[in-house]
């Protein structure tokens, strides 16, 4: 019997172990980051709500030389442009207005949105996002109540507010 329960404990212990491994190596990737330095961007700029949508390149782009260019599709995305004067583009929005923050290759659309919609911890009884310090990547410096909105320009919001 009582090797039963050792061997459970152990299972036990090294699906918890898995779990938190799991969660550290995704928040060593890119997309991680970007969506942190998103969020962080966002707040530093005084707006709670993200905006992604795909943009006519000069729209998004407007009054910035050869921007546009520099936005490349990857040939191996899972995820491709079909009119190639599109963008897929992140703004903030503040008092009513989308302003253009950063264009993403397609590729990076799926991961980044699976990091802001699952990648949840619990505190304080809600599933939040975690934002890390920024030197160590240890420590939490703030929790994030994020909600995803699918808007009726077929955009999605970001809309976040600080857990205190």
């Amino acid at each position: 019997m009582k090797g039963m329960r050792r061997k459970g404990r152990r299972m036990i212990f090294k699906k918890i172990s898995r779990i938190f491994s799991k969660s550290e190596q995704i928040r060593e990737t890119v997309p991680y980051h970007l969506a942190e330095q998103i969020i962080r961007e966002a707040m530093r700029r005084g707006t709670q709500s993200i905006n992604i949508k795909c943009w006519p390149k000069e729209t998004f782009f407007a009054g910035k030389n050869n921007l546009a260019d520099l936005v490349e599709e990857e040939p191996d995305s899972p995820i491709r442009f079909r009119q190639r004067n599109y963008v897929l583009g992140i703004s903030l929005r503040g008092n009513g207005k989308d302003r253009p923050y950063i264009s993403l290759p397609a590729g990076l659309f799926m991961p980044l949105l699976n990091i802001l919609a699952s990648e949840k911890i619990a505190y304080k009884g809600k599933r939040c996002l975690a934002l890390y310090r920024e030197p160590s990547q240890q420590t939490i410096d703030q929790y994030l109540d994020l909600t995803l909105y699918w808007e009726e320009d077929s955009s999605i919001s970001i809309d976040f507010e600080e857990i205190k």
